[in-house]
């Protein structure tokens, strides 16, 4: 089974999103997204995210706490994958970030992302952790 590994990473309350590069053979391309990528074979979730974090982001983050694993079908492997899904707060590293991978890198409200083309995985985690969020905050 593929596996994948990607973060909810907010700073100052917001979602930090990258603008997927538009070419052919990469998940997702043009899309938004949640920064992340696979699970190399031999590699756990949480060392593939913080690969891909400092791969794509150019940021080492360390706390990290792990939101869920789902299973769901890929456009871009063709079969269902699993999903790993982390959760930082980057508030304190916001600004120092270099982007590497993607054409943009940008902040949302939860409101702004209804507008935004994304993958319904990505989507659907975005929603998931704002209705947790909600409802850690009553």
């Amino acid at each position: 089974m593929h596996v994948f590994a990607h973060a909810v990473l907010t700073a100052d309350g917001r979602y930090v999103l990258q603008h997927r590069d538009d070419k052919p053979g990469i998940a997702a391309p043009g899309a938004w997204s949640l920064f992340g990528g696979r699970v190399e074979v031999g590699e756990l979730p949480n060392a593939a995210m913080a690969r891909e974090i400092r791969e794509e982001l150019c940021l080492c983050v360390d706390d990290w706490r792990e939101l869920w694993n789902v299973e769901r079908y890929s456009e871009f492997v063709g079969a269902v994958a699993q999903y790993s899904f982390f959760e930082a707060d980057i508030s304190t590293l916001w600004g120092r970030h270099r982007l590497v991978e993607g054409q943009a890198v940008e902040r949302f409200t939860y409101e702004q992302i209804s507008g935004l083309r994304m993958s319904p995985v990505m989507r659907e985690t975005l929603q998931r952790h704002h209705q947790a969020n909600g409802a850690r905050r009553r």
